[in-house]
């Protein structure tokens, strides 16, 4: 099923659900921290779990993981592992070591934002820039000065050695030693040539002739 088209509503859902990347993964009555990843396809995030949330009958992650939570999922999640799935190197990228033994590929079956209740792809629909990803992150990987200005002027964090590892519609991932630097764009970016411009507008680069 394709997403709905985009309101100013669902905008802001999405906005906001590519906000958060560590929370709180509820299976079978027992709660256990994690980090997450969403994937390029769409409606589907990667997590690192331990065996109990492997083997769970239904899961749910709150997000983020401290505090009243902003987003609910409803997963459906089978294992997986490195050797059979680039998007654990996905999360290795964003994340670095693993927390836990075991990998969780899950389909977002709904997503909860305040009262709202959306189906997974229309909170995580498929992202227009995924093949073009690697090369508007080389741009702005090559201006690591440039990104590292934008994390303390936008979020007031220092990163001392900023890597830009994600890119969408509504902003770049920046990893940091003490996790992911969310940088959101002033518009939303339909592919990658937007998303390039809105990084340069975002990073303070001169605009390619």
């Amino acid at each position: 099923m394709a997403p709905m088209e985009a309101t100013d509503q669902a905008h802001s859902a999405r906005r906001l659900a590519r906000t958060h990347h560590r929370g709180s993964l509820v299976s079978d009555g027992r709660a256990l921290r994690v980090r997450f990843v969403a994937l390029p396809e769409g409606g589907s995030l990667i997590l690192s779990v331990d065996k109990q949330a492997v083997g769970a009958s239904e899961c749910v992650l709150f997000a983020p993981e401290e505090g009243e939570p902003e987003v609910q999922y409803l997963l459906e999640g089978v294992e997986t592992t490195e050797e059979a799935d680039a998007a654990c190197d996905r999360w290795l990228a964003y994340h670095g070591a693993p927390d836990h033994a075991h990998w969780l590929r899950a389909r977002v079956d709904s997503a909860k934002f305040g009262q709202n209740v959306v189906p997974g792809l229309d909170c995580l629909p498929p992202n227009p820039i995924g093949r073009n990803e690697s090369g508007v992150l080389r741009r702005f990987n090559a201006h690591p000065e440039a990104i590292r200005r934008a994390c303390e002027a936008i979020r007031g964090v220092h990163v001392a050695d900023p890597v830009a590892v994600g890119v969408d519609p509504y902003g770049v991932d920046v990893r940091a030693r003490f996790g992911v630097v969310r940088l959101s764009f002033g518009m939303v970016a339909q592919d990658a040539e937007a998303a390039q411009a809105a990084g340069d507008v975002l990073f303070g680069l001169e605009t390619d002739a």
